[in-house]
């Protein structure tokens, strides 16, 4: 049909053909042309001295900046930096890993101000355009309804989408709030606030264009998709929230196809930052938004808007906090057998870009339109145990990311079980302990005289109120579990105090002998061969109380496998802590899982000497 009775027909059908503005501009700038990425690299002081943290024995560290990273001497903004770049980033990383950002001018500055128009490239953007698979799809399907949480870029994926059809020459419409229809046409772009129907029902389109037509929809919360856009005329591309009413419309149209918009990574969001318009390049701003990736999770534009109210990171939370208190139980427990994944979280995710318990991931499952709930971050876990009780927080082993992690989704397993084995230490219910505390044994030979302030089970298990610290370790207080701010998972997980008696009957295992010693046949193993090596460079610097009294300095790391696998830069962190006063004594206790073996090879043999180590077996459904 010829482009002039197109115009004209449009128009007879109350569509307004648009001569100016950005969708005009765009039209004109993608239409049948595929535009190179731009390309913006991370400034040098988002970069510089990242190596030294993640290679603690870097011969480029001088003594100085290897005392800075926390020994208690030293408050050091740039090295607590440094800790949280690493638990972002993960271990391994360092300059290297801030990575670029690739992104697209567009003309949708007004539509898309908080990056003056830029749309970043996404590998999950591409991963969603490849499944699509428009020729198939067109032929076999009814439509696509791409879920995302709020916050995870929707948005940007829909204008994606778009311009990668007008590169195409497609004909297309596009409503970004679900009320005015926007038609990109060889012809060019028309404008109209509803769709009209023929005398025969369907649409008027229909008549106009005749072959079927894609429909980009971000639908708004708690809507489905106008009636008029279901006819087969139209291919639709439904972007919304997982929730009941995208579900219901699934299962009525049998040609509706699920796909799910990942949260992005860490590296992805650093990135992304880049071409925010509030985000300034200097440090200050970095420090911020590693904070808010730390503390809220993968949620981009979540951690951008609070790069200017930025709070000093406390734990637990208060949006947390204030978030839990409003929930009910029933909502915890709904929360807490969520399967391992799912289309539908109505009712357990805000439908806001607020601080949430849970961020959505893809699956990386044969079903690429589920998601998969997670804990969002160390820092909504802490939350949820000062929250609930222990009773409703053992309940959250139930979830599916808890029972069954994917690959790289087991971080809530791993939060939730830290958080546990917490309330357990410092619980004043001893009747809660004996359930769910195994065995506590030293790393000796069972039968070996037991020498004068050895570490009981008594003395790890007091009530006691759980503090959190930053680069200074805490003062001394036997009432205090001390749990570091920034927390690596390969560095201790908590820190106490105890006040040795010799001879302390009161503070022994209530539980029977033969509970005591069910695992002394697998601790015998190794022994003989380790305690010949129980020297080292400190031998003669063993600690000693001194003038303190018999006081003991309690390390934790909580682990859900057997490797002792602390860091380097987490041996050095214990070394460096044992210089700052040699006189106490050591102990290095491991939490794990009932029956799990540790491989006690990985401490470093010149801290043999310095450290009592033990094991700690809770039964917990992990």
């Amino acid at each position: 049909m010829p482009g002039v009775n197109v115009v004209i027909l449009l128009k007879k059908q109350g569509w307004e053909q648009l001569s100016c503005g950005s969708h005009v501009d765009a039209w004109k700038a993608f239409w049948g042309r595929e535009r190179l990425l731009s390309r913006m690299e991370p400034p040098d002081c988002w970069t510089e001295g990242l190596f030294f943290f993640f290679n603690p024995f870097d011969k480029r560290l001088t003594s100085d900046q290897a005392m800075e990273w926390p020994t208690g001497k030293r408050d050091s903004r740039a090295s607590h930096l440094k800790a949280m770049a690493q638990e972002v980033l993960g271990p391994g990383g360092g300059a290297t890993a801030l990575q670029t950002c690739f992104f697209r001018n567009t003309p949708w500055k007004h539509e898309l101000p908080e990056t003056s128009g830029r749309i970043a490239f996404r590998g999950d953007y591409a991963h969603i355009l490849n499944q699509l698979g428009y020729d198939r799809a067109f032929a076999t399907q009814d439509g696509i309804i791409i879920q995302g949480q709020c916050g995870v870029g929707k948005t940007y994926l829909g204008y994606y989408i778009l311009m990668f059809q007008l590169s195409k020459s497609q004909t297309v419409i596009f409503s970004p709030e679900g009320t005015t229809y926007f038609l990109f046409h060889s012809t060019g772009v028309f404008r109209t606030d509803r769709l009209e129907r023929g005398q025969d029902g369907r649409p008027a389109l229909r008549a106009v264009l005749g072959s079927k037509i894609s429909v980009i929809m971000d639908i708004p919360m708690g809507q489905g998709p106008p009636v008029v856009v279901l006819d087969p005329l139209f291919f639709l591309i439904q972007l919304c929230q997982p929730f009941h009413v995208n579900f219901r419309y699934r299962v009525q149209r049998f040609g509706v196809e699920f796909l799910a918009l990942d949260a992005p990574s860490p590296h992805s969001i650093i990135a992304e930052a880049l071409i925010q318009d509030k985000v300034q390049l200097n440090q200050h701003h970095f420090k911020i938004l590693v904070e808010n990736i730390l503390v809220f999770g993968c949620r981009p534009k979540l951690c951008f808007q609070r790069l200017d109210n930025a709070q000093k990171t406390q734990r637990p939370h208060p949006d947390y906090i204030a978030y839990f208190k409003t929930l009910k139980e029933d909502v915890f427990l709904s929360i807490a057998h969520l399967p391992l994944q799912d289309w539908d979280f109505t009712g357990c995710v805000r439908s806001d870009p607020s601080p949430d318990l849970l961020v959505l991931r893809r699956s990386p499952t044969r079903f690429p339109g589920a998601m998969i709930a997670v804990i969002a971050s160390r820092h909504a876990a802490v939350a949820l145990r000062e929250c609930l009780d222990f009773g409703t927080l053992l309940a959250f082993t139930n979830m599916g990311a808890v029972q069954f992690p994917a690959d790289d989704l087991s971080d809530s397993r791993v939060w939730l079980f830290e958080q546990l084995c917490h309330s357990l230490i410092t619980s004043p219910s001893s009747e809660l302990q004996s359930r769910h505390i195994h065995t506590f044994l030293p790393w000796q030979p069972v039968n070996s005289p037991k020498a004068d302030g050895t570490l009981e089970l008594g003395h790890l298990l007091q009530p006691r109120r759980v503090v959190y610290f930053d680069a200074d370790l805490p003062g001394f207080d036997t009432g205090t579990y001390a749990v570091p701010l920034t927390l690596l998972d390969t560095y201790p997980h908590a820190i106490l105090y105890v006040q040795l008696e010799e001879n302390d009957r009161d503070l022994a295992d209530p539980r029977t002998a033969s509970e005591q010693t069910s695992l002394s046949s697998q601790r015998d193993k190794g022994s003989d061969s380790r305690k010949d090596k129980r020297s080292g460079r400190r031998s003669s610097q063993t600690p000693h109380p001194g003038g303190m009294g018999k006081v003991a300095v309690v390390l934790v790391q909580v682990l859900l496998h057997g490797a002792a696998d602390m860091s380097p830069g987490g041996w050095a962190y214990i070394d460096r802590i044992i210089d700052v006063d040699p006189r106490p004594k050591y102990c290095l206790v491991f939490v794990t899982l009932k029956g799990q073996e540790l491989d006690w090879s990985a401490i470093p043999d010149h801290l043999v000497g310095c450290l009592t180590c033990y094991q700690l077996q809770v039964d917990l459904p992990f």
